[in-house]
């Protein structure tokens, strides 16, 4: 019988991506979600049960950058990682004094932070899991983590801020100090994925050639 606690992880994929995009090494970005969460349990009382990947294919932008996002999408499904897809909205900016009147369109990313908050809350209220892994550094998900906590007081947190990033007090107050760990590139460069993946119907997913390592 399995009496190992179950672990989930919620991954806010924007967040994370930013993070590791700012230590100007793409071969990070070929990063195992699984792999690196389990750097944070104690194998011998504690097991992985789901990771969620949370972000938004960004169509706006160009073929390579949106076909490198979902081929990473496909690798992480092939270790049993869910994608959970948020969306971008166009949205009119302007800005105006007495000399300029400027306006031009930004598209902003939308539902990620809400959908992670939701399933969290989600999965406290049903207390599918003993423990959760959250990996984000906004300050948005403070309401979420004290309602999960408000609905569940037995579950336990672990927050992993993005490397690169700031750890915010909120967050870190609402999860608990104790609790938090900064994550290191060594932590990325000991987690990533393998460069050919073989999936069940035989398909090989291949790493983009600019997230490949350069040989030195």
């Amino acid at each position: 019988m399995n009496n190992k606690k179950k672990v989930v992880a919620y991954v806010d994929g924007f967040n994370l991506y930013h993070g590791i995009k700012n230590l100007n090494k793409p071969y990070l970005k070929w990063l195992n979600l699984r792999s690196l969460a389990e750097k944070f349990i104690d194998q011998k009382t504690e097991q992985i049960e789901k990771v969620y990947y949370f972000s938004a294919i960004a169509t706006h932008l160009d073929k390579e950058t949106v076909q490198r996002h979902r081929t990473y999408i496909e690798a992480l499904e092939t270790i049993s990682i869910d994608f959970v897809g948020g969306n971008f909205k166009k949205k009119l900016w302007d800005y105006k004094n007495k000399q300029i009147n400027l306006k031009w369109l930004k598209h902003e990313e939308k539902e990620t932070d809400v959908n992670l908050s939701i399933y969290m809350v989600r999965d406290a209220i049903k207390r599918s899991f003993d423990k959760i892994i959250l990996i984000t550094n906004d300050t948005d998900m403070v309401p979420a983590v004290k309602m999960a906590r408000y609905e569940n007081n037995e579950i336990q947190f672990k927050l992993l801020t993005p490397p690169t990033l700031e750890t915010h007090d909120s967050l870190l107050e609402a999860i608990n100090p104790g609790h938090a760990t900064k994550l290191t590139e060594g932590h990325i460069k000991t987690s990533l994925l393998p460069e050919m993946i073989k999936k069940k119907n035989g398909k090989i997913v291949y790493i983009p050639p600019s997230y490949k390592r350069t040989k030195t």
